[in-house]
């Protein structure tokens, strides 16, 4: 790893929880809404797991559980399972494209499918069909749940979100806890601010039924973020 790169790494895995609003909260309420009993063996998939928060918030809440780990970066899947490496073989990476259909090889049957801040990067079109396969993956009664951004109807609440996260990362600054050349270097970093496709949660609730799954809603919502979820019907 170039050292450049390597230094990119790990400031965005720094600053993550420091300049995203509502990020461990968001993660927290996923985790939350997987509703395996303890004592139960399950398989998770984490669709972009990146430097691997959601990940260790799932091994740690479900002590059987097994995270199959899913990005396309090879550099970020090294680095988050040097730092699950206590987990040992219950996190497992998977350099994948979610772009691709081939992300999904070898994972069925799965419990569950969980995704945070990572879908957004999707065309609307492989969005739907990433979905679509995500329900052939789960067992009947399996649960999708995902954190994202989305797009509101009202361009108020996007004003205001826009302002939260601008102060967000003024707040960030003040505290120390990230540096300002620092920010600069995150506004042009290629694995940060790579196109975005945005849509809008009723939109995102639609591609969901569409794909066989019921119980569809939303148990948290916070002006531009939501954490969506649904259950694979049962046939």
């Amino acid at each position: 790893m170039k050292p450049d790169h390597e230094q990119e790494l790990n400031l965005l895995k720094k600053s993550f929880a420091h300049i995203i609003p509502k990020y461990a909260e968001i993660n927290d309420i996923i985790v939350a809404m997987l509703d395996s009993p303890l004592a139960n063996e399950v398989r998770i998939t984490d669709l972009g797991c990146g430097f691997g928060d959601l990940s260790s918030r799932i091994l740690k809440s479900l002590p059987l559980s097994v995270v199959f780990g899913i990005d396309v970066n090879e550099k970020v899947l090294q680095l988050t399972a040097s730092t699950l490496a206590e987990y040992q073989d219950r996190f497992i990476p998977f350099q994948r494209d979610l772009n691709t259909e081939a992300w999904h090889a070898d994972l069925a049957p799965l419990d569950a499918v969980v995704s945070a801040f990572s879908l957004d990067f999707l065309t609307h079109d492989r969005h739907r069909g990433l979905i679509e396969s995500a329900a052939g993956l789960l067992k009947p009664g399996g649960r999708w749940v995902s954190g994202e951004f989305f797009r509101s109807r009202d361009p108020r609440i996007n004003q205001l979100f826009h302002d939260m996260e601008v102060q967000y990362v003024k707040n960030a600054l003040r505290m120390g806890q990230v540096e300002e050349e620092e920010i600069d270097r995150l506004a042009e970093s290629e694995l940060f601010r790579g196109p975005h496709h945005i849509c809008e949660v009723e939109e995102k609730i639609g591609w969901l039924a569409e794909a066989g799954f019921e119980q569809v809603d939303v148990p948290w919502r916070f002006l531009n973020f939501a954490v969506i979820s649904g259950v694979r019907r049962k046939d």
